[in-house]
């Protein structure tokens, strides 16, 4: 039925097309450099971003999900996402390139290939085809959870 179309974003990290169901998305605004953090230079926190007068922590997803090096993401078309967690502070993100929103239906959703990196492939719940090709569909639940793990582990 209509019912059952939900609404991806559909973003690029490196050459992979990922999905991301719009509920924990609070904004996709225009990338730039994060600002380093004192004492974060290693690990998987990039470093601040504003957004609207108002600071985020950037986290490299593309590294978390073994996806290539945040190098990666300077292009004019990359963009910052905005993930809003329940009960916490919203987490960002640099994509390399954002399509937009995908119409998906869940009888459309395949497993998940065990070819993809395992990285990735705990942070999926299936795998749509498009006619750009395969878009890997996260997990909200998942994809936020690796970020905290980024963040504070």
């Amino acid at each position: 039925t209509q019912d059952d179309v939900r609404s991806v974003l559909t973003f690029r990290l490196g050459q992979e097309w990922l999905g991301l169901r719009c509920d924990h998305i609070s904004e996709v605004a225009p990338a730039h450099l994060p600002r380093r953090i004192a004492h974060r230079a290693d690990g998987r926190v990039e470093g601040l971003v504003a957004v609207r007068g108002e600071l985020h922590l950037c986290v490299a997803l593309i590294e978390v999900l073994s996806l290539g090096p945040r190098q990666a993401l300077h292009d004019e078309r990359a963009r910052l996402i905005l993930l809003a967690p329940e009960q916490a502070a919203p987490i960002a993100f640099r994509a390399s390139e954002v399509l937009g929103l995908q119409p998906v239906r869940p009888s459309e959703i395949e497993e998940v290939p065990a070819t993809l990196p395992a990285a990735l492939a705990r942070c999926l719940a299936g795998v749509v085809r498009t006619e750009r090709g395969r878009l890997a569909l996260l997990d909200d639940q998942a994809v936020l959870a690796a970020l905290e793990e980024a963040m504070y582990g």
